[in-house]
Formats: structure tokens, sequence, C-alpha cells
């Protein structure tokens, strides 16, 4: 985790959402799903909440947010941005670890936001773990929203920043010129279709 609070420490969070319409279409988009689901007044823990981009927005709508991050100098910045917009009443910021939520108690939140962190967690056992946490703290029947790159995402960003490692690691065999893929490296979520040209 050190590494993670030591990048986020020296890192621009707070624009990145905002920096190109790419972010800010992820942002808005994101936006759209979410407002849906969340009745008004809700209780919501924004986990990993980052800068509190989400957090500002749903407590401009009128919810109470408590926004956790990893990273003390997003928290400082979450309480000092309450502080200056008048949402202070609204927007509770603590430092503390998806993983480890000790500090709230069982079903306390109507809404669990968990839109950052299982980016950084490296195996299935910390995403069980901060799963766990996140449906611990939910109220029954309530929503939780959560954001990941599975692993087709991720490899597709690999090969955006480095083409090379197509030829370097070569995943999928194209046979003949009909596009037909050899599955024994081939890998997907069931809701994905692929598309060979």
């Amino acid at each position: 985790m050190k590494d993670i609070i030591d990048y986020y420490e020296r890192y621009d969070e707070d624009g990145r959402l905002m920096k190109d319409n790419y972010h800010r279409t992820e942002f808005l988009l994101t936006l759209r799903f979410l407002d849906p689901y969340m009745i008004p007044g809700s209780s919501i823990l924004d986990a990993g909440a980052g800068t509190g981009r989400y957090s500002f927005h749903l407590a401009e709508k009128g919810h109470m947010l408590t926004a956790l991050d990893l990273t003390p100098k997003h928290v400082k910045l979450i309480q000092e941005k309450a502080n200056d917009l008048n949402l202070e009443s609204r927007i509770t910021a603590y430092l503390g670890n998806v993983m480890a939520m000790e500090g709230f108690e069982d079903h306390s939140f109507d809404v669990v936001l968990c839109m950052g962190p299982l980016y950084h967690l490296s195996n299935l056992e910390e995403w069980k773990t901060c799963m766990k946490e996140c449906l611990r703290v939910l109220k029954p029947g309530g929503t939780i929203a959560v954001a990941y790159v599975n692993r087709a995402g991720a490899y597709l960003y690999k090969i955006k920043r480095n083409p090379e490692v197509l030829i370097q690691q070569a995943p999928i065999t194209v046979l003949g010129t009909d596009g037909y893929l050899d599955d024994g490296c081939f890998f997907a979520q069931p809701q994905l279709k692929w598309k060979v040209l």
C-alpha cells in the first residue's frame, strides 16, 4: 500500500477526471448510471474516494457522504474543499483502507461506491477482502457500485502503450484468413463480443 500512497501523494488525481474529453466523458457517463440509483438523502460511502469528485457531486445533490481514502493528501484536500464549498455538514473525509474498514459499523450505508480501489489491488484475495468489507458496511437492500478493469481491458491498454508487446507475447494465434481464434490463450468477460478484423 505504501507504493500506492507514495504515487498519489505526487500525482494530480484531482485533475484526472476532467483533464480531457475521455476522462470527462468517463466521469459524466458514470454519474448518468449512478444517479438513478441514488434515493434522495442517501448515506453514501465513497470507498477509495480519491479527491472526492463523486463525493462532491453527490453531496451537492443532497446526499450524506463519507469519503474514505488511503492517501493523506486526498483526505486533506476533501476536507478543505468541503469547507470552501460549505459542504462540511454533508461530506466527512477519513483516512483508511478499503480492505479494513473496522471504523464503520455493519450495515451503515445506503450506497457504497468502490470506484477506484480494485484498480490497485493485485490479487484475488485482496479483491475479495475489499468486496467483503464494502458489502459488510452496506445496508440490506442497498446499492453498491464497483469499477474495475478486466483482463482484456488491461491487456488492450498495455498494447496501446506498447504495440511491440503483441510480437513479444503473442497472446492470440490467428489461423488462416478467416479470423478464427485459437482460444487456448483467449479470455473475455461473457458479456463481451469480439470481432476479428
